[in-house]
């Protein structure tokens, strides 16, 4: 039969991207950057492509009612039970914040207290307009999950991040394929930030500082983000 998540709102396809942790709830498989997966954003279910085709019967991509299992058929082929099914858990989503910079474009920064230096890549740094103000006597390799090459870095980038919170900062830049824009302790302890998990804020200047709300679970995709205009 198809893949469903628990909820029953059907599956949407997508592929990994370099900023994104992605884990198939079938096989239990940490997925690859680029690998093609299908999801639910509100039941926080993931499934990858081999899982999908294992199945035979492929992905449900739009939403059914739900309706009574029986003994003689098995809902899902994997181990969920009818209380798992009613109540779906929250979706563990990254912490990213709608910012604006360079040449004025709205990007998405993700918010990882992981990284010891705040990062964007060359990619993103050329679709902003940064790439002429890249200083790249700062080369290197950046490793962690994996490795990239640094090929410089650039300083006082004029960062806006929500309605009243305006910031220049230092990237290094590194050489990958993704746009990507990462907020690191670096910066983090520069500007004594605090992660808000319970309200989705990032505070800047610690308790009673300035508020940038995060972007909710459903609104982490380019185009859907850039259609709800969250920008500031």
């Amino acid at each position: 039969g198809l893949i469903n998540c628990p909820g029953l709102h059907g599956l949407n396809e997508f592929l990994v991207s370099y900023a994104q942790r992605v884990t198939c709830n079938v096989c239990q498989r940490r997925l690859r950057r680029d690998e093609r997966a299908y999801g639910c954003v509100t039941c926080g279910f993931d499934v990858c492509d081999r899982c999908k085709e294992r199945a035979g019967g492929g992905v449900m991509v739009r939403p059914q009612a739900p309706r009574e299992a029986s003994s003689s058929a098995v809902a899902y082929p994997f181990p969920y039970n009818q209380q798992q099914q009613m109540a779906p858990p929250p979706r563990a989503h990254m912490c990213i914040a709608p910012a604006v910079l360079g040449n004025g474009i709205c990007v998405e920064m993700m918010v990882d207290t992981g990284a010891e230096s705040s990062v964007i890549s060359l990619p993103l740094a050329r679709q902003v307009g940064l790439e002429s103000r890249i200083n790249k006597q700062q080369q290197g390799v950046a490793s962690g999950v994996g490795k990239a090459k640094i090929i410089g870095r650039i300083r006082n980038v004029v960062c806006q991040l929500g309605e009243h919170a305006e910031f220049p900062m230092d990237f290094i830049v590194l050489d990958v394929p993704d746009d990507l824009l990462l907020l690191g302790l670096d910066l983090m302890r520069r500007f004594k930030c605090i992660v808000d998990l319970e309200r989705d804020v990032l505070i800047f200047g610690g308790q009673g500082g300035v508020e940038v709300p995060l972007l909710p679970a459903e609104e982490q995709h380019y185009a859907l983000r850039h259609q709800a205009m969250r920008c500031p």
